[in-house]
């Protein structure tokens, strides 16, 4: 497997994270914030987005800079070391207002990425 490959699977781990994210979503904002199940199951989805995009080389981020790749990895870190600071609300606010873009963006990169594969 060659590098742009490792990426290819690693975008693609990125945005299934992300479709969990928004089925567990699905619920509605009362539902998420009164479950903790579906709190912990949308957290742990963000931690996986974040730890594929810290997996990718630096010449990747670097080369599809659109992906705001130091917020996905600062987002997990946070959730990782300041788990006992977690406020759900704000975890919503995140889903809510960036997901969308972020889903865009990570489907151009992948689709870029796609491209740059020989012979696929």
């Amino acid at each position: 497997m060659t590098r742009e490959r490792d990426a290819l699977l690693l975008v693609g781990d990125m945005l299934a994270a992300l479709a969990e994210i928004e089925s567990f979503a699905q619920v509605g904002e009362a539902a998420f914030m009164a479950d903790l199940r579906t709190q912990r199951a949308i957290e742990r989805s963000f931690e996986i987005l974040g730890e594929a995009a810290s997996q990718l080389s630096t010449e990747l981020r670097a080369r599809y800079a659109e992906v705001p790749w130091r917020v996905v990895i600062d987002h997990r870190n946070r959730l990782i070391h300041g788990y006992a600071s977690i406020e759900p609300a704000r975890v919503w606010q995140t889903i809510v207002r960036d997901l969308p873009g972020l889903r865009a963006s990570l489907e151009q990169a992948q689709t870029l990425i796609r491209g740059e594969q020989p012979g696929d």
